[in-house]
């Protein structure tokens, strides 16, 4: 096998052609809207003057399953200078595949940030040779022990919002005059320091529930100090997280 792999490199350099090596990508799964909240519907709670009545921060996230190889053993696999080790039911990605022989084998990548990917047989011991993007390694590889297997397994990986780092918005309590309440919208976007958008906001005193877009918010009390409330409604759809 180490031959043909060889003779099958030599061929690729003397015509100018790459072998049938290609990326290996995530399987994209779902994607949710998540909301962190500094409440809890139905819950009583208060605010200080000054401090958020309610904060919502609304940013989507990405699901994928990702192919990984998990080590039967502790290992040290060799070619060349090059030497990988690794310990007992750890998980390397696998980064390209390759096909020879009209076979198509994965590669692993051993070490963060290596191009090389170690080429894996179906019996899951090493075949004995490495890929690069396009092109096999010169070296031959080996593997202590001997027996040394990968096993497939699949991660669940999680992204963010690779574009923004979320929408934030906020209901500020204002104190009252005693005829009415005060209270201030801000909306945020990518955590920035100050308010893209904001709006005052007032209530006359002794409402005992208020509205303001989809929020409706229940008023126990509402005094110069804080103001105490519940949140009974806000309209959000989507996974949430209190």
């Amino acid at each position: 096998m180490r031959n043909i792999i060889f003779i099958l490199f030599i061929a690729s350099l003397a015509c100018g052609c790459s072998l049938p090596i290609r990326s290996v990508s995530r399987e994209y799964q779902s994607s949710e809207s998540l909301f962190e909240k500094n409440y809890t519907i139905d819950k009583k709670q208060f605010a200080y003057v000054g401090h958020p009545i309610i904060t919502v921060k609304n940013y989507n996230i990405w699901k994928y399953k990702a192919r990984y190889m998990r080590s039967s053993d502790d290992f040290k696999i060799t070619g060349g200078m090059m030497t990988y080790s690794g310990k007992k039911d750890s998980d390397y990605p696998v980064v390209r595949e390759i096909t020879l022989n009209s076979l198509t084998y994965p590669a692993l990548c051993l070490r963060e940030g290596d191009n090389l990917g170690i080429i894996i047989k179906d019996n899951g011991n090493i075949l004995g040779q490495a890929a690069y993007k396009s092109d096999l390694s010169l070296y031959n590889f080996t593997a202590m022990p001997t027996d040394l297997k990968f096993t497939p397994v699949l991660h669940d990986e999680i992204d963010s919002d690779p574009f923004t780092k979320g929408f934030r918005y906020e209901l500020l309590y204002g104190g009252t005059d005693g005829k009415s309440f005060f209270v201030t919208y801000r909306e945020f976007v990518e955590d920035m320091a100050r308010p893209a958008f904001y709006q005052n906001l007032t209530y006359e005193a002794g409402k005992k529930q208020i509205r303001f877009k989809d929020f409706v918010i229940q008023i126990h009390e509402a005094t110069n100090e804080r103001i105490v409330y519940t949140v009974t409604d806000d309209g959000l759809k989507g996974n949430k997280s209190p």
